[in-house]
């Protein structure tokens, strides 16, 4: 080959070359624009577009949280409710409070009369009430049947606005509204066919002053369990004296031997009281008692039996 030609040849494998080479650079530009991420750099400030598009919900959320926060503005006028301010009416109101202070006794295996026997006579209580106040009868530890058990106003001879109804383990109650002292009678007989059940009664109600008055009670003596005087169980809110005074009759002025006795229950318990043994027709009993101690009384016969009916008739009342 020629010196000429072999130029020539060298001189278009150069341009070639040069050809190659600037596609090559193009090339290699175009793919630069991609690789410096322009467009994903572009995509992650556009991932903010998004957070953006939740920009204008809270701006327009105050708009709409405009009406609640009217809510908030007069919810502080609102804010001392009516219901706190009136509740303390309701509870001064002269009403609510009661006219004495809580009275509890108990009468414990008390013996009841079936009401369809011969001669069947109620076991009645009178008590004085100062109201305001609250009565409840309770009934319990009954032994068979049920105990029918009324409550009215008045005494044993003034018989108003009664309420019986027959208990087992239950209470009959009665609200009184109005002040002032008011007398009030429960009267109990066994509710069945030749049913004498005995039972535990408790008695509660306001008063000044504590006193109950038993009467029909059976006096039949220790062979005749449950049907032979009164146990009574009272707690005492102020210090002072307990006392009972009482009348046995058989209708024919007989006199019987009876047993009285006050024990103190609890710590350093023990009998404070202790009287009879002479036969009599009646009886009293006084013993100091102290604030906040329960006592416990017992009036029996102490006679083995007695044939004819026996009555006692009697009031217990203490601080």
């Amino acid at each position: 080959m020629s010196e000429t030609a072999w130029r020539v040849v060298v001189g278009v494998l150069a341009v070639a070359l040069a050809v190659v080479g600037g596609i090559l650079i193009a090339v290699l530009v175009g793919q630069d624009g991609p690789t410096p991420i322009a467009s994903p750099s572009a995509a992650v400030s556009a991932s903010p577009g998004p957070t953006a598009s939740l920009g204008p919900s809270p701006t327009l959320s105050p708009s709409p949280s405009a009406s609640p926060t009217a809510p908030p503005t007069d919810a502080p006028t609102a804010t001392p409710p009516a219901t706190p301010t009136d509740a303390p009416s309701p509870t001064a109101a002269p009403t609510a409070s009661p006219g004495g202070p809580l009275r509890q006794v108990r009468l414990v295996g008390l013996g009841l009369d079936s009401e369809d026997a011969e001669g069947a006579v109620q076991r009645l209580l009178t008590f004085q009430v100062d109201g305001p106040a609250q009565i409840v009868v309770a009934v319990s530890d009954v032994t068979a049947g049920r105990v029918r058990t009324c409550l009215w106003l008045g005494d044993p001879l003034d018989v108003q606005d009664r309420e019986c109804r027959n208990l087992r383990n239950r209470s009959l109650a009665r609200t009184i509204s109005e002040p002032g002292q008011t007398t009030w009678t429960v009267s109990l007989i066994g509710r069945g066919a030749q049913i004498s059940p005995s039972a535990t009664v408790e008695l509660s109600f306001h008063a000044l002053a504590a006193a109950l008055t038993f009467d029909n009670f059976r006096f039949q003596g220790e062979a005749a369990e449950n049907y032979d005087g009164i146990t009574a169980v009272f707690p005492v809110l102020a210090a002072g004296e307990a006392h009972i005074i009482f009348s046995i009759d058989d209708g024919e002025g007989g006199q019987y031997p009876y047993s009285l006795i006050i024990e103190r229950l609890g710590p350093d318990g023990g009998i404070v009281h202790e009287s009879g043994g002479l036969p009599a027709d009646n009886g009293e009993g006084f013993q100091s008692v102290s604030a906040g101690r329960s006592y416990r009384l017992t009036l029996t016969n102490t006679q083995e039996s007695v044939d004819q009916q026996v009555f006692l008739r009697g009031t217990l009342s203490w601080p």
